[in-house]
């Protein structure tokens, strides 16, 4: 009994933040092997039936399709967006797959909502806007990027229907989230205790 309440507090105390990527749907959202769909924190890269659209959909998968990934959260923004997709930073062997997204020219950093890590994924868009990297390879592909990222200028009702994709902050609460797995641990680690007690008065 003892073992099976230990290896059930593991299970409940460690989420499993690494998962297998299945399907890259866009240059910034991807499919889980649980189905889970996830939005890449701090980026937006070309829509899909857009101009390179394909482009930044096909780096991504090169990067992370049938890999194993590990999620990290961002106090900045909510567990989900207002579609039900995490909100995350998406990690492959200790590399944040966002920014090599932006540093190597296939996404803009996504400004609409803070992140911890905006500043150096600016500098980053810098460095691949001057070295022509990806879609900035070009007048016409300069223009097109041009024109996503003036997009708070336009009225709001315009900003709403172009990105109808992009991640929304909710009600979630990741200290609400940590508070909760606490409570638990505390829980389980007073089971064992009271087992430990149980078995030596035996």
């Amino acid at each position: 009994m003892r073992y099976f309440i230990t290896a059930l507090c593991f299970l409940v105390l460690i989420p499993l933040s690494a998962q297998k990527v299945t399907r890259v749907i866009d240059g910034d959202t991807y499919v889980l092997e649980n189905g889970d769909k996830v939005r890449m924190i701090g980026i937006n890269a070309p829509e899909m039936k857009t101009e390179f659209g394909d482009d930044a959909k096909e780096h991504l998968k090169s990067l992370i399709e049938g890999r194993t990934v590990e999620l990290k959260s961002d106090k900045g923004n909510g567990d989900k967006d207002k579609y039900g997709r995490l909100l995350r930073y998406t990690i492959l062997n200790g590399e944040d797959i966002s920014l090599r997204m932006v540093c190597d020219g296939y996404a803009i950093v996504y400004t609409r909502f803070k992140f911890k890590k905006k500043q150096e994924y600016l500098e980053c868009e810098t460095t691949a806007k001057d070295n022509l990297l990806g879609v900035w390879g070009g007048a016409a592909n300069n223009n097109t990027y041009q024109k996503k990222e003036t997009k708070k200028a336009e009225p709001a009702q315009k900003i709403e229907e172009k990105t109808a994709d992009q991640p929304q902050a909710t009600e979630t609460d990741p200290l609400e989230k940590a508070t909760t797995y606490l409570i638990l641990g505390v829980l389980c680690f007073v089971l064992l205790g009271i087992l430990s007690i149980k078995r030596r008065r035996r």
